[in-house]
């Protein structure tokens, strides 16, 4: 009896880790057809944000985007990943980028590639999650560290001309902190990646909880 417990427990832990993986999944897309880029650099102290929502509540582990400065190849350190919370001014009837809630500095340049003469594709893995609730207005904010570029400390993140929500927001040199204030037209041009947040099925929730009454049938057995 205690062997056939140990194995049941194991084989309904292994079921319900099963269920709990799921393969990364395209969550957000906002592709580069836009016009221009906009200053995104820590030097300049200038950076864009740009707004999502997602259908389910997701764990974003990846980020792609495009961005450039047209010219030489960008000399790029690193680039700060963001997310913010969002909040609504019912006087201008607008939303914004509020409060910081994730911050990663991503080393290196993101494995920049080529993606036309003059914009560059880049994807970076987060070392931790960003766990976006559904239905649920967030701010994401992409700023490259290119101080050491010997051309130009210029780079600018690729817009989009796929209108999602409300327009970007850009925070220029005039403005020392947070929430980005000035208003553009436009959408940024990014990419979430990760996985739906796991969710318990019934027939899941059944297996943990033969695996709890295999174990209480255990320890009476050891009483």
């Amino acid at each position: 009896m205690k062997k056939f417990c140990i194995s049941f427990i194991m084989i309904s832990l292994s079921t319900v880790s099963f269920f709990s993986l799921a393969e990364a999944d395209l969550l957000w897309n906002q592709d580069p057809h836009g016009w221009g880029k906009i200053n995104a650099t820590a030097v300049y102290h200038s950076w864009p944000a740009d707004d999502f929502m997602l259908d389910t509540s997701s764990l974003i582990n990846q980020v792609s985007w495009w961005g450039g400065r047209g010219g030489d190849t960008p000399v790029v350190d690193g680039f700060y990943i963001r997310f913010f919370s969002d909040n609504y001014d019912a006087s201008a009837d607008q939303h914004y980028a509020d409060q910081l809630l994730f911050e990663e500095y991503i080393s290196g340049d993101a494995d920049q590639t080529t993606y036309n003469s003059e914009t560059y594709s880049y994807t970076a893995s987060l070392s931790s999650t960003f766990d976006a609730a559904a239905n649920e207005r967030y701010w994401l904010s992409i700023q490259a560290d290119s101080a050491n570029d010997p051309n130009d400390p210029w780079w600018g993140w690729q817009v989009s001309d796929t209108t999602n929500l409300d327009p970007a927001e850009y925070n220029s040199a005039h403005y020392s902190h947070y929430p980005i204030t000035h208003w553009h037209d436009y959408d940024m041009a990014f990419e979430l990646q990760g996985t739906p947040a796991p969710v318990p099925e019934p027939a899941t929730l059944f297996l943990m909880a033969s695996g709890l009454t295999g174990i209480v049938i255990m320890r009476k057995q050891k009483a």
